[in-house]
C-alpha cells in the first residue's frame, strides 16, 4: 500500500475517535482550561467584559494537529512526542492570543461588519495553525509524503 494512502487512512482512523472524544468530553474540558488562563489575563489587560463564545467552536483545531502528528510516517517516537508536546503548548498559546484579541474587538465593536472583517480572516488563520505546526514539527515525514505526490521534485533534491 502506498505510504500516502496509508497516511490518509491512518489520519481518518485517528481523527474520527479523537473528534468523538472531543465532542463528548474534550471540548468542555479544554474550554475550561483556556478560560482558567484567559480570564485572569484579560482582567490583567484591563478587559472589563469577557465573551469567548465566538471562539469556543474554533478551539477544536487541536484534533487535526494531534491526528496529523500521530499519522505522519517517518517520525521516531521521541520526535513525535516532543513535537506533539511543543505543538500543543504553542497551539494553547495561540488559542489564548486568539481569544484575547477577538474578545477585545468584539467588546469594542460589537457584532457588526467591522468585527466580522477581522473575525473571518482570524478564524481562517486559526484553521491553518495546526497544519503550519505540523509542517514545522514533522517536516521530514511531510517531505517523504510530498515525494510520493511530486516524485520529480523529490528526485531532484
Amino acid at each position: 500500500m502506498p505510504r500516502l494512502l496509508k497516511f490518509f487512512l491512518t489520519l481518518i482512523g485517528i481523527s474520527l475517535p479523537l473528534f468523538y472524544l472531543w465532542m463528548e468530553w474534550g471540548q468542555t474540558t479544554y474550554q475550561k482550561l483556556v478560560g482558567a488562563v484567559v480570564v485572569p489575563l484579560a482582567k490583567e489587560l484591563g478587559e472589563e467584559k469577557l465573551n469567548l463564545f465566538v471562539v469556543k467552536g474554533h478551539l477544536m483545531n487541536v484534533i487535526p494537529f494531534v491526528a496529523l502528528i500521530l499519522s505522519t510516517p517517518g517520525l521516531g517516537w521521541k520526535r513525535r512526542l516532543l513535537g506533539l508536546a511543543a505543538g500543543l503548548v504553542i497551539l494553547f498559546g495561540w488559542h489564548l492570543l486568539f481569544g484575547l484579541v477577538l474578545n477585545h474587538y468584539q467588546t469594542l465593536w460589537g457584532h457588526n461588519r467591522k468585527f466580522y472583517q477581522l473575525f473571518i480572516p482570524a478564524i481562517s488563520v486559526n484553521s491553518a495553525v495546526p497544519v503550519i505546526l505540523w509542517l514545522a514539527v514533522a517536516w521530514k515525514g511531510v517531505k517523504d509524503l510530498l515525494g510520493e505526490i511530486f516524485p520529480k521534485a523529490a528526485a531532484s533534491q
